[in-house]
């Protein structure tokens, strides 16, 4: 069992590698992934990484249970208790998210927002309009009140 074991670790090291490689090599950003268990699907032409995910950039930390990494759209789809550190320190908060490859969010669904100046959002959904900017979002609720 300890052998499995080993090699499963040795196997998901390569894949890490591997996955960094070829799936945030064509951005400027470098990304680093970390997983309990990543794969890679010729077929679909998706990268998978399942449980305590961990995706840290220069400008972006992300958390998920799992991801798709979508190599020609070059997209990452999140899923399950997703959290988006950003650099101007906000923290979103998601059920899944449809993000483009710098992990700038183009989708997310069941969003809460903790804002870096303490205030808080909440929406069913958001969307990101890349060339103006601005995110829109859907049934918000928001409150500068920290006791809320």
């Amino acid at each position: 069992m300890q052998m499995k074991n080993n090699i499963n670790l040795i196997f998901t090291l390569i894949s890490l590698l591997l996955v960094m490689k070829i799936s945030f090599g064509f951005t400027s950003e470098k990304f680093f992934l970390s997983a309990q268990s990543i794969s890679k699907n010729e077929n679909t032409k998706t990268i998978i990484a399942k449980g305590k995910v961990n995706i840290s950039g220069e400008n972006y930390k992300l958390k998920a249970n799992k991801i798709i990494y979508y190599l020609e759209e070059k997209k990452v789809y999140a899923v399950g208790n997703v959290i988006i550190f950003e650099k101007n320190g906000n923290v979103i908060y998601a059920s899944e998210a449809e993000l483009a490859n710098d992990l700038k969010s183009n989708f997310i669904k069941n969003v809460g927002v903790l804002l870096a100046d303490n205030s808080r959002l909440a929406a069913s959904s958001a969307k990101s309009i890349r060339d103006t900017n601005k995110t829109i979002y859907s049934n918000v609720v928001f409150t500068k009140c920290e006791s809320c």
